[in-house]
């Protein structure tokens, strides 16, 4: 450069060169810049396209899955419509009426089945009923067996009731004989009434006169005492007439004596066997 050159001038050339070299700085570096972004830019929109495909995939296979899910579970319902002898809804009834006809079918056998439980609690019902009816004939069984048990307990046993009737000498009958029989009806009445009771009547004579007239003598007293008894209503038993047998005294042979005249009264009642 001359001296003669003007100082502005150069000051403005030297300006446009460092601006120059400026320009040509920075458009280098945004053109880099530029490129740089173009390929980050380039490996988003790559990792963007590789996602979107892997999910494109999954969503395929995962429909793929659904499908043939869907188709299994469709043949195995269809299998078991047939099993249970229901057309499937392709064979000429769509798939509301099967359900129709399943649900009427479960709600007819849950009908037989409530039915079943309602008899069987009917008969159980009659069983009880049946058991308390047994249990209550047992139990009056039962009494009245225990009952006759208590009644038969065995009552006092009382020795034979004996009354005596005293008969005059050679005498058979009389109005002394039937006071003496009134008086002592009452006592074999009390006793009679006892199951099997019978009066036994027994005539006697003393040791006068020979043995047969004295057999003979005891013996009609003995048949009116006992004609007596039965006209006041008592039962009567064995009538005998003994003689001088059973003597109540014992006396030589042709004795006079009043206790050996006489007619024994006497009660007898059966004993009741256990």
């Amino acid at each position: 450069m001359s001296e003669g050159t003007n100082p502005a001038l150069m000051s403005a050339l030297s300006s446009v060169v460092v601006l120059g070299g400026l320009l040509a700085a920075g458009y280098y570096g945004w053109d880099h810049l530029r490129k740089e972004i173009q390929v980050q830019n380039s490996q988003t929109q790559a990792v963007i396209i590789e996602l979107k495909a892997g999910t494109i995939e999954e969503i395929r296979a995962s429909k793929t899955a659904a499908i043939e899910e869907i188709k299994n579970l469709n043949a195995e319902v269809t299998a078991g419509l047939k099993q249970m002898g229901v057309a499937p809804a392709g064979a000429g009834s769509d798939g509301a009426s099967v359900a129709a006809e399943i649900k009427a079918d479960v709600m007819s056998a849950v009908g037989e089945l409530k039915q079943a439980v309602q008899a069987i609690f009917e008969k159980q019902n009659m069983i009880v009923e049946r058991i308390s009816q047994l249990s209550q004939q047992s139990t009056t069984q039962e009494a009245k067996m225990a009952a006759p048990k208590a009644s038969m307990a065995p009552p006092m046993v009382f020795g034979p009731l004996a009354k005596t009737i005293y008969f005059g000498l050679g005498v058979a009958r009389g109005p002394k004989i039937n006071a003496q029989v009134v008086k002592v009806v009452p006592g074999l009445k009390e006793r009679a009434g006892e199951p099997g009771c019978r009066a036994n009547v027994s005539g006697f004579s003393d040791t006068l006169g020979n043995d047969e007239s004295n057999l003979r003598l005891s013996q009609k007293r003995a048949d009116y005492v006992a004609a007596r008894l039965k006209a006041s209503g008592l039962a009567i038993g064995a009538v005998r007439g003994w003689g001088e047998r059973r003597l109540e005294v014992h006396t030589l042979d042709g004795a006079d004596n009043e206790n050996n005249r006489r007619v024994v009264i006497e009660m007898k009642c059966a004993v009741p066997t256990a």
